[in-house]
């Protein structure tokens, strides 16, 4: 069941890319009106949770400033992984992205909360890494527009470990949450579990809105208002929050059943596999070589997780 959660919190993040390239391609890659994309998914994610909690949201000092600190991050990967998509295609973005999902969090799961890792899991997590580098050797990366290819894939290249780290911390946030957090006694006490992760997810997103204001404040009233309540950016923020929240939910709670080694690894090899479908689909991304290698590699490395 565990993995199968994780299948769907999986689904659930490369659903992310898709409501993020729709609201790019619409509106653009600048700082600020990345800022009007975080401000309204997190505006709605803020509703959203509140109506789940039925408008009753505690108070801890731990969750506050863990809250504080992903809020921060959410609105700084948000702003990378527009710009990114402007130099360079979903699939490779997401690539970066997700291997610090994958690095990170397994790093301090085994160096700090004393985790063990089998064989398959090792084997499986070298695979992982592997293929995520493929992308870089592709040279078609960081071509898609006019000016000096070579500078476009080195900013291509440079915002994608932006998004390596940013994705890193966000994960390991996460898991230091549910690892030390307060309210876990019973872990099969879903609603006492959903409940007190709603409330993480409550600051987090409230944060995210509170940053992503800060920079509308410096942008020109007319310019944001007008993006910030267009249809497109509702729609697309709307999806965004309502796909992110159940991603993350998925993902907390198998965090109390599941080692960050073995889950964070996990969901990256299928966020990829979704990803590169949808991407396809979607927006009619080339599938070349190195995908196609890449997803083979993915998919042998996530059923090795649970053999």
């Amino acid at each position: 069941m565990e993995y199968f959660l994780l299948i769907l919190s999986a689904l659930s993040f490369s659903m992310q890319i898709i409501f993020t390239k729709l609201f790019e391609k619409k509106n653009g890659d600048g700082i600020k009106i990345s800022a009007c994309f975080s401000f309204v998914s997190g505006l709605v994610s803020i509703i959203i949770i509140l109506i789940i909690n039925s408008f009753k949201v505690d108070f801890s000092l731990f969750t506050f400033l863990m809250g504080l600190a992903i809020g921060a991050e959410c609105v700084i990967a948000s702003i990378l992984s527009i710009k990114a998509m402007v130099f360079g295609t979903v699939a490779v973005a997401t690539m970066f992205f997700m291997l610090g999902g994958t690095v990170i969090p397994s790093f301090i799961g085994l160096v700090f909360l004393n985790e063990s890792m089998s064989i398959n899991t090792i084997i499986a997590t070298v695979i992982i890494i592997f293929a995520l580098m493929l992308p870089v050797f592709d040279k078609t990366q960081g071509e898609k527009t006019g000016g000096s290819s070579k500078n476009r894939k080195l900013i291509f290249i440079l915002l994608c470990i932006g998004l390596f780290f940013a994705n890193g911390a966000n994960s390991a946030i996460c898991e230091l949450h549910q690892t030390f957090g307060k309210g876990f006694e019973d872990v099969n006490n879903f609603s006492s579990v959903f409940f007190y992760s709603n409330n993480f997810l409550f600051w987090m997103y409230l944060f995210q809105m509170l940053f992503a204001g800060l920079v509308l404040l410096f942008s020109p009233k007319k310019e944001t208002l007008k993006i910030t309540i267009q249809k497109n950016t509702v729609i697309s923020g709307t999806g965004f929050a309502v796909v992110n929240i159940l991603g993350t939910v998925l993902q907390l709670y198998c965090a109390l059943l599941v080692n960050a080694s073995i889950m964070f690894p996990f969901i990256t090899g299928g966020t990829i596999i979704f990803t590169t479908v949808l991407s396809s689909i979607f927006y009619k991304e080339k599938i070349n070589r190195y995908i196609i290698v890449e997803n083979v590699l993915l998919l042998g490395a996530s059923i090795l997780f649970v053999l």
